[in-house]
């Protein structure tokens, strides 16, 4: 029956180790979306003028590594692009989404304005088989508003995850579905009406993190389960031989 101690012990010992979260069932996407113009217009005449329009748009259906881009080009020398990139990276037991809006704006030897609407809209669903602590930290470098909320059947009301551009708090949640939101709009107008060559690029970028860990049961339960263990032990007989 000695034996059987090592058994026991290691039971008490799994009962007493904290389980893994269990984050399943992710599925994310987003869409973009730009517009914008340019007018150029040259030093020689007053006729020699041009004005383009940017439009873009895409839609992500649960890509890790979305983009979706535009350009275009006025009197072949002043040119408007924009650009929304989604990185998505998920784990057993975290997640992770960076968002980045840019727009870029050259111009060489003329006279110009311009003008950029550019959207970066992203969801995030995930389910929880356990309860869990969520560390959910994050960042926003900025020029644009900018949205981020985590709500679920367990959150009453949804919990805004953005202040002042950055944050850092961690939520306990029950087993459930949950969904996170997030969005960027980056408006520019008349980047740099200099009639000099010029290169202007206005960047937004959000990035969140999730870490998950299971919380622990509570640890009377553990105690109460090794008792039970350490007392079956003793209670069985032990049998003592005689050396020859």
């Amino acid at each position: 029956m000695l034996r059987t101690y090592p058994v026991l012990l290691a039971l008490a010992s799994f009962a007493a180790s904290p389980a893994l979260a269990d984050l399943v069932d992710v599925t994310f996407g987003g869409g973009a979306g730009g517009s914008g113009s340019i007018v150029a217009r040259c030093f020689t005449s007053p006729d020699c003028a041009d004005q383009e329009f940017l439009s873009f748009n895409g839609t992500n259906n649960n890509q890790d590594n979305f983009s979706a881009s535009g350009s275009v080009t006025a009197a072949g020398r002043v040119t408007l692009s924009g650009l929304v990139q989604q990185t998505t990276d998920v784990s057993p037991t975290s997640f992770s989404v960076d968002l980045q809006t840019l727009a870029t704006l050259g111009a060489t030897g003329l006279q110009w304005g311009a003008s950029v609407n550019i959207t970066n809209s992203y969801f995030l669903q995930f389910t929880l088989t356990t309860e869990s602590l969520m560390h959910l930290s994050e960042f926003g470098n900025s020029f644009s508003p900018q949205i981020c909320l985590l709500y679920g059947a367990n959150l009453d009301p949804s919990i805004p995850c953005l202040d002042g551009g950055s944050f850092n708090q961690s939520f306990t949640l029950g087993p459930g579905t949950y969904g996170l939101s997030l969005g960027d709009q980056l408006i520019a107008y008349s980047f740099n009406a200099q009639p000099l060559g010029t290169h202007d690029e206005i960047m937004d970028q959000l990035v969140l993190t999730a870490d998950f860990t299971a919380v622990p049961e509570p640890r009377w339960s553990v105690a109460i389960l090794a008792g039970l263990l350490m007392a079956i032990a003793g209670s069985a007989p032990i049998r003592r031989g005689r050396r020859a």
